[in-house]
């Protein structure tokens, strides 16, 4: 158990290229992302299976996350153990629309890099189940943004087509923009304001 403050970012979580299934609690079935009976069979199948790929080494007890009044408006979701049953909150909302995950949704159907030996990089798991569960969350976020009645100005758009994709980075992202570290979101020499 951390000695941090509640709330804390700990480090020392050992959840570094790893699947496992989410301990759901009792708020997932009644949240926007994961509930509703349209997501029974996603809850069910993140509940049961190793669909959720992992990779951090940072994360935040539960009982901190709890005890943090500046959390207060999230609800967790999901929880997950490390290698050494170490628990971290995985999977957050708040009736603010905003979402959070300590996992990788993504990567199920869209990562799937392989090392020189021709074995996998990353221990992701692309089956169908795994690719719904990418599909279901995605749809879930989108269908969010789309109830928004925020609108994206032409002026303000952003381009990143003179963005270069680099393939140069460890394999576990198809693609990556590399943006100056030092990019104020106004003059990246990449991005163009139309």
């Amino acid at each position: 158990m951390s000695t941090q403050a509640p709330g804390a970012l700990q480090t020392g979580f050992d959840a570094e290229n790893i699947s496992m299934a989410l301990s759901l609690s009792s708020k997932a079935a009644s949240s926007y992302l994961l509930g509703g009976a349209y997501q029974s069979k996603l809850r069910s199948d993140l509940a049961t299976q190793p669909l959720a790929m992992n990779n951090h080494y940072r994360g935040i007890e539960p009982s901190n996350f709890a005890a943090d009044r500046r959390l207060a408006l999230f609800a967790c979701l999901s929880t997950n153990h490390d290698r050494h049953v170490l628990p971290d909150a995985s999977t957050t909302e708040s009736s603010q629309n905003l979402y959070a995950v300590q996992w990788h949704p993504e990567k199920n159907a869209f990562e799937n890099a392989l090392s020189k030996d021709g074995t996998a990089f990353e221990a992701i798991d692309h089956g169908p189940e795994a690719v719904a569960a990418t599909f279901a969350l995605a749809q879930s976020f989108v269908g969010r943004a789309r109830a928004s009645r925020h609108r994206f100005m032409e002026r303000d758009a952003w381009r990143f087509e003179n963005c270069v994709a680099l393939r140069t980075h460890r394999p576990d992202f198809v693609g990556a923009y590399d943006l100056p570290l030092a990019w104020d979101g106004v003059a990246a020499p990449c991005v163009n304001i139309i």
